[in-house]
């Protein structure tokens, strides 16, 4: 994709009163960090993707965030991201799910020594119902799936979650039992 940066080696992206619109930054390299960019999305699945890469910064950032309603949508999506830190950014999130797509402000799964402090949010998102799945079919073990979330730590250890502002709001009714 033209729009998405692809960061593979050991860097540092420094802002320096840099605008990213509808470009996104995809890390699959140990040892980056991301800091001062200001990132206007509007088209695009995340702002940041952090794949499997550990030893990663992303600070001091200022993400604007539209979701377009077609896609899953973060603003920072991190999975497998040991040694973590996501800290002073400014994350401004509106989530158009109509429930078949996940909106989600931050989503930080498999990760271990993450740091999410000092952080500044307002997420806008559907409040939406939770589908359930039978899994596996039969077994009468039923697992939700939410689709509309502002901030999500999956299966992480040794996670600090501190001094962050956060503010969530809600912009529409999907089904009819919404959470």
């Amino acid at each position: 994709d033209n729009n998405v940066i692809n960061i593979n080696r050991p860097v540092t992206v420094a802002g320096n009163n840099a605008t990213l619109n509808n470009i996104a930054l995809n890390i699959t390299s140990d040892d980056v960090t991301v800091n001062g960019l200001t990132m206007n999305v509007d088209e695009l699945p995340f702002a940041i993707n952090v794949d499997n890469a550990n030893n990663v910064v992303i600070a001091n950032n200022t993400i604007d965030y539209n979701d377009n309603g077609t896609t899953d949508a973060y603003a920072i999506f991190a999975n497998g991201a040991d040694s973590l830190t996501v800290s002073g950014n400014n994350i401004s999130y509106e989530g158009n799910t109509t429930g078949s797509t996940v909106n989600n402000a931050v989503y930080i799964g498999n990760s271990d020594n993450v740091s999410f402090e000092d952080n500044d949010l307002d997420i806008t998102v559907p409040s939406s119902y939770v589908p359930w799945a039978e899994v596996p079919a039969g077994s009468g073990n039923w697992v939700s799936s939410p689709v509309s979330e502002g901030i999500v730590f999956d299966n992480c250890s040794d996670l600090s979650v501190k001094d962050n502002g956060i503010e969530i709001d809600y912009n529409n009714v999907i089904g009819s039992y919404d959470t």
